[in-house]
């Protein structure tokens, strides 16, 4: 009995430090600046226009990294998609006026082998790391419950725990960079994205409407698709928030933000931990209003930038298919002007071989076999008929091997 009594008052101490922590972290953030960039004042959500405060000066080359996470590559289709992703960033990276390097960022748990092949893909480098805050030190129950939850679809043999998204915060660590965009590996890049790059603000992604709730302040961010300004101060605060853990159905801290599927992780909490500052003015806003995209103002007090969804890590829901055809515009320039997607939602990823939903997806998911197409050519194969066969598809090097096999077929017979 004393000895449960001790780990009860342990466990208590561990939360109130956690807190405390986190509190003077957060409040050292908010009274000192990293070196790296010199952060403006914020402007009004009133105005429309970006002054060039908010645009990093690039008269010297950033060096930016492109982050794909990567818990496992589990079928010929997953190898594929990361190899096209892979040859997709070093394409765009080709007309980037800053140094882009290409790494993967993975769990500590993946084979050596594994590795090999994301180094064969063209990955500079193979971070493998830990979960920052391992579930067991998470001081509330239910955050932690949430953490050791089983994500993912089994069907698309792409299973995670919750606790592993978080390795994303990572990105934070990595200050020998002045930009790191994690991306997930379900998707594209075809831009370098240099005007994201150039922005002041510390974190940049996108709002995830389809995971949001009626009740929230505001909504999530997707969590395919993050920009960061490294810093360990950020680091360190984000680790102190999921270890204390003051997550529930009224969203991180009881601010509203970040209850929703996944909302214990990356999504929740990065929406929260960026716009902490700007609670009130985002509550008198109203999250019907504000802000999306590149021209646009933040909120003051947010150190966040939520760009438009039609054009980076594009996720196709009702949402966004309404918007697009109340825009009334010229598909084809719809396309051009895409950026990133992420083969999520409703158009999912060209490898599982579902049938398109609408010209949107139809149209990404061509850009993603012209792409493997491109591909097969620089290793010197032919490159294969875009699409699926008969609901099926056919790796890389598999649909030239067949093919060599049917002209041998026909040769014979003729002899």
């Amino acid at each position: 009995m004393w000895l449960l009594s001790q780990a009860i008052l342990a466990l208590a101490l561990c939360c109130s430090d956690a807190s405390e922590v986190a509190h003077t972290r957060t409040v050292r953030k908010q009274t000192s600046e990293p070196a790296l960039v010199r952060r403006e004042s914020s402007k009004s959500v009133n105005s429309t226009k970006e002054s060039p405060q908010h645009v990093r000066a690039h008269a010297v080359k950033l060096k930016v990294a492109f982050a794909v996470f990567v818990t496992d590559i589990g079928t010929r289709g997953w190898k594929d998609a990361v190899d096209i992703l892979a040859y997709s960033i070093k394409k765009a990276a080709a007309k980037s006026k800053h140094h882009v390097d290409l790494i993967a960022l993975t769990t500590e748990h993946l084979s050596a082998s594994k590795e090999i092949a994301l180094k064969g893909a063209g990955f500079k480098e193979v971070q493998k790391r830990p979960v920052p805050v391992p579930p067991d030190e998470i001081c509330d129950a239910m955050s932690q419950e949430h953490m050791q939850r089983v994500m993912g679809h089994s069907s698309a043999h792409n299973t995670f725990l919750m606790a592993h998204e978080t390795i994303k915060y990572w990105g934070l660590s990595f200050t020998n960079f002045d930009r790191v965009l994690v991306l997930d590996a379900d998707t594209m890049v075809l831009d370098p994205m240099d005007e994201l790059m150039e922005r002041d603000e510390d974190f940049i992604g996108t709002y995830d409407h389809g995971l949001d709730v009626k009740s929230s302040t505001m909504p999530p961010t997707q969590g395919g698709f993050l920009l960061f300004r490294p810093n360990t101060a950020d680091f360190d605060a984000i680790k102190d928030l999921t270890r204390e853990g003051n997550w529930s159905g009224a969203g991180w801290k009881r601010s509203g933000i970040g209850y929703c599927y996944g909302g214990v992780g990356p999504d929740g909490l990065l929406s929260y931990y960026f716009n902490q500052d700007a609670l009130a003015e985002i509550k008198r806003i109203s999250k019907e209003r504000l802000p999306e995209g590149i021209d646009k103002s933040r909120v003051d007090g947010s150190r966040m930038l939520a760009v438009d969804r039609a054009v980076y890590d594009v996720v196709l829901n009702k949402r966004l298919r309404d918007e697009l055809e109340q825009k009334n515009e010229d598909r084809a320039l719809i396309l051009d002007s895409v950026k990133s997607v992420h083969f999520t939602g409703d158009c999912i990823k060209p490898w599982i071989c579902s049938q398109p939903r609408g010209w949107f997806c139809e149209g990404l998911q061509q850009k993603w076999w012209a792409l493997r197409g491109e591909l097969e050519a620089s290793r010197g194969l032919t490159p294969s008929v875009r699409g699926c066969k008969a609901g099926s598809y056919t790796p890389i090097g598999k649909a030239n091997s067949a093919a060599s096999m049917s002209l041998v077929s026909i040769f014979r017979r003729m002899a």
